[in-house]
């Protein structure tokens, strides 16, 4: 196992050997792919809320799609509701009574009767002229149909006067989602303060469609500037969620922008290490960074945009996921890898040049980007199996599928390329010019030497710098000048005039003095009398010294007592070693893992995150039994939407009543009495359901053989003549429900209807259509369906879709993670924080009333990612550390993993707290899913897993 990490790691470092010779090439040459961006001028849209939200192939739009073949649209001449396979083309107006006063009123009626004259006066025009609601609209023996213009009639109004409005259906009228806020006494309608007018319009040929549409559009714009004295106004169309989606998600698009700034911001100041050193300073690093995922989103959305994928408003919040939860997060680990070159000796004990120093970063941090990235790809590949058209292209956007050339790519992917292209051959040209001493910002400016006395502020902020080695050796020199007055006092001496000081010290001191005079006088008052040449030979290398014969023994006291004391103490040791690296690094990235390491330090805190995980867990598994599933779709939408206002209304105060059609197939004989008890049975068995109401069927059979014109006993022939003869005109009612073979002698296909009562729970409704669905599978050629099951259809599809991607994803992550990191503790563990996680995820969903849907659905497919990313790390650096004990090995790996799991939690939370202001549940539920995983995530891998670590499989401290 051991040999394998060594391999994978040599690879990386050959990698970054190759990468340090040729800069200038993995930084131009990544810009190639960024004219993949051009395919955004191919960017193809949609916003059906249908094809975007509700499963792709199911088994209700199978069954409209075969309803429709057989019975055809019959908007444009025998219209019906119930005949609806389509939800269909309308506008529809909620009229509410102000002071909740009652709508059954006459001045009331006359006020929406007097609006409902103005929206069919709405005029359009066409290749045939200027046409109005008459024209376009759904059509019933010659008249329009307007769903609740019963309430306009006057025997409406004289039953308003004699208290006879029976409810819910006057004179075999459903009047059940006319009115809304009902009371109901003795059968008769009581209150009602709302009132709905449906308008509804042609859809049975293209050229219709396109009027009816351009009539919608009419609708909305209208009712905008309509107002009314009497009533409060509500108003949509059928394509008004999809619209009003669309224009939600583009509106919030703007928060992006912020937000790469905000990163940016972020990125410069955890880079800064705030010692004003011009020499040392990363600021260009980080914004390097930010701006690798940048380049990744463009090439991203080009390349699949060239591919022909769609895009959904889904994939809106894709650029937030790329640059707060991947591209920096491995930024900052790469920076930790670097920084651990300037505490960490070589191993051929030479001194560090760019290219080792690279060698060493992409041998540490190469495989922990590695790691997250490949199971990131995992998580969103496994998306693409999802029956969802959203989750599904939005994987693809995220993690992209090319069907045509049948291979692999990703946002996630191209995030990787930059990092370990465009972001490390900035790491080498940073690497480049601090070995020139060149300036952070300018860099073809050289550091220059700063007279700390005679400069300003300003020039010594914008202007000073040194090398770690230089700042950390100046302090220890003059913190030990007495010991080197000691030892130059034993040396053989030759006096030194003030002036000749630097030619007699020899150049290092007077780069460690910096053009600061103080310092130099300093040296000047304590070393009197020096060696020959070179500074460094006094200091560092003192045996080498010529000495003459009669000083010798005096020098071996003078040694003993001295000399080994300033040797020791300007050597930079293991602990100047981690205050090289503080110098290079900014507080905000060793900070951190200081502060949780003196935290592991204490026993109480491991008691305290005991309890904690002791409580977590059962809260989180109470929160996970508790989860609900489906979209409410008016949450789509902002609170100051036309549309917020309308499904608000509708689906608080009206009746969610829905007609559902059995449609038997197939030619058999009517006239007999096994298809009486065979339509009785389906009849009955769902009529016996408690979801179904037991009171109302629209059964043409039913009718038929109660009418005068059914003989019993009469043969198939005379039935069929019957009824389509006398029956049929008589009842026109029944004539979309029949389908009668070519030669008119039999029944090729016909529909029976029963009802559902109020049900306004999403499950319940899913549930509902299963149960429909098991009675017709009890019989051949027989379908349940309903045009609200394409909606139920995600209801039961969103659970196993669900489950199925996250089991892919979970099974695949397993496997590349064992072979970056073969152990087995380590799997473990990793595998351990990403079942925790995962499950406070669910649970805490729950708290925060998040259900399970299509959209949610995205954020826990990413979340399986970004649970291995946290504790990954850690897991990374406790296995690859040669510490002897546990603790050390946690604190090692806190240490060095910490600063960038930080860093990325804190990037991660700036980089979603402007979806706080986002108008759409789409953003607002990203930024809950994705703060629940920050919060749960550095929960893991910074407390509970580095508390684990060290009380697991304790081992005794190794002996020397």
């Amino acid at each position: 196992m051991d040999r394998l990490q060594e391999m994978i790691g040599n690879a990386f470092s050959k990698y970054g050997q190759f990468v340090a010779r040729r800069p200038m090439l993995f930084l131009l040459a990544p810009m190639v792919l960024c004219l993949f961006g051009l395919g955004l001028l191919r960017l193809e849209t949609t916003d059906n809320v249908e094809e975007v939200y509700t499963p792709m192939n199911s088994q209700a739009s199978k069954d409209r799609a075969t309803i429709a073949n057989i019975f055809g649209d019959k908007t444009g001449s025998n219209f019906y509701t119930q005949n609806l396979v389509y939800s269909g083309l309308y506008g529809d107006i909620i009229f509410k009574t102000k002071n909740s006063q009652t709508i059954l009123d006459d001045v009331i009626i006359d006020e929406i009767l007097r609006i409902s004259q103005m929206v069919m006066a709405f005029q359009i025009s066409s290749d045939n002229g200027t046409l109005t609601y008459s024209d376009v609209c759904a059509q019933n023996s010659g008249h329009c149909v307007v769903e609740g213009d019963i309430f306009f009639t006057s025997d409406f109004r004289n039953r308003i006067r004699t208290s006879n409005v029976t409810y819910p259906y006057i004179d075999n009228v459903s009047i059940r989602s006319t009115f809304g806020n009902i009371e109901v006494l003795n059968g008769k309608l009581n209150f009602s303060n709302f009132v709905r007018l449906r308008f509804y319009l042609r859809q049975d040929t293209d050229y219709f469609r396109s009027l009816s549409r351009k009539w919608e559009d009419k609708f909305i714009d209208a009712m905008a500037g309509l107002t009314s004295n009497v009533t409060d106004i509500a108003y949509a169309n059928s394509r008004s969620l999809d619209n009003e989606l669309n224009a939600n998600i583009g509106g919030d698009i703007v928060f992006f922008s912020i937000t790469f700034t905000l990163m940016i911001v972020y990125a410069t100041m955890v880079t800064t290490s705030f010692t004003c050193n011009c020499l040392t300073d990363r600021q260009h690093l980080g914004r390097a960074g930010v701006m690798a995922a940048g380049f990744a989103i463009l090439t991203s959305m080009g390349f699949v945009s060239l591919c022909g994928v769609q895009f959904v408003d889904i994939v809106g919040f894709m650029p937030f996921l790329i640059i707060v939860g991947i591209g920096v997060d491995d930024m900052f680990l790469l920076l930790a890898g670097l920084s651990e070159t300037y505490e960490t000796a070589t191993k051929d004990g030479k001194q560090w040049t760019v290219e080792s120093r690279v060698m060493y970063t992409m041998r540490k941090s190469g495989i922990g980007i590695t790691i997250t990235s490949v199971t990131d790809v995992i998580a969103f590949l496994a998306g693409i199996s999802s029956s969802f058209l959203g989750v599904r292209n939005f994987c693809i956007y995220t993690g992209e599928y090319n069907y045509a050339a049948n291979s692999k790519r990703s946002a996630v992917f191209f995030c990787y390329i930059f990092q370990i292209t465009f972001f490390l051959a900035c790491i080498v040209l940073h690497l480049k010019r601090m070995e020139n001493n060149k300036h952070c910002c300018i860099c073809f400016y050289p550091i220059s030497q700063i007279d700390k006395k005679k400069s300003n502020p300003l020039e010594r902020f914008f202007c000073d710098g040194q090398s770690p080695d230089e700042d950390i050796f100046k302090r220890k020199l003059l913190s030990n000048l007495h010991l080197l007055n000691s030892y130059i006092a034993f040396m053989p001496f030759r006096v030194v005039k003030h002036d000749d000081l630097d030619e007699a010290i020899g150049r290092k001191i007077n780069r460690i003095a910096k053009g600061d005079d103080d310092l130099k006088k300093r040296i000047v008052h304590m070393c009197k009398y020096t060696a020959p040449n070179d500074i460094d030979q006094i200091i560092v290398n003192v045996e080498n010294a010529v000495l003459r014969d009669q000083q010798k023994e005096s020098y071996e006291t003078m040694k003993k007592d001295n000399v080994g004391n300033l040797e020791k103490m300007l050597t930079i040791d293991s602990k100047d070693s981690k205050e090289r690296r503080r110098r290079i690094e900014g507080p905000l990235e060793w900070g951190p893992p200081a502060l949780f390491n003196w935290f592991l330090s204490k026993s109480v805190y491991k008691v305290f995150v005991g309890i904690l995980i002791l409580v977590y867990i059962p809260i989180a598994i109470w929160g996970c039994t508790k989860y609900r599933e489906g979209l409410i779709l008016s949450n789509l939408v902002s609170e100051d939407s036309y549309y917020y206002r309308y499904s608000t209304w509708d689906d608080s105060f009206f009746a969610n009543s829905a007609p559902i059609s059995f449609v038997i197939s197939g030619t058999r004989g009517y006239s007999n009495s096994e298809s009486k008890q065979f339509l009785d049975e389906i009849v009955e068995s769902a009529q016996n359901d408690q979801s179904i109401d037991g009171t109302l069927q629209l059964n043409w059979y039913h009718d038929f053989i109660q009418s005068p014109f059914y003989t019993p006993n009469q043969t198939e022939a005379n039935f069929i003549s019957s009824l389509r003869n006398n029956f049929l005109p008589a009842h026109p009612f029944f004539e979309n429900d029949i389908k009668f073979d070519a030669s008119f002698t039999s029944i090729a296909s016909s529909r029976i209807y029963v009802f559902s009562v109020d049900i306004k729970d999403s499950t319940e409704q899913g549930k509902l259509m299963k149960r429909m669905r098991n009675i017709a599978h009890k019989y051949s050629n027989v379908i349940a369906y309903s045009p609200g099951f394409i909606f139920y259809e995600q209801y039961v599809a969103i659970l196993p879709n669900t489950l199925q991607t996250v089991g892919i994803a979970v099974g695949a992550i397993f496997l590349v993670t064992f072979f970056f990191m073969p152990s087995v503790r380590v799997i473990f563990l990793v595998s351990m924080s990403m079942v925790l996680l995962m499950v406070g995820l669910f649970g805490f969903m729950f708290l925060w009333d998040l259900s399970l849907s299509s959209v949610t659905m995205i954020h826990i497919i990413m979340s399986v990612g970004f649970s291995v990313d946290f504790s990954a790390h850690i897991c990374h650096g406790f296995s690859s550390s040669k510490q002897s004990t546990n603790e050390h090995k946690v604190k090692e790996a806190v240490r060095k993993a910490g600063g960038p799991i930080f860093n990325g939690a804190i990037s991660s939370l700036i980089g979603i707290i402007m979806l706080i202001f986002s108008k759409s549940y789409i953003f607002q539920s990203f930024f809950k899913v994705m703060l629940l995983i920050i919060v749960l995530g550095i929960a893991h891998s910074l407390f509970f897993l580095p508390v684990i670590l060290t009380i697991s499989c304790r081992q005794p401290p190794a002996t020397e």
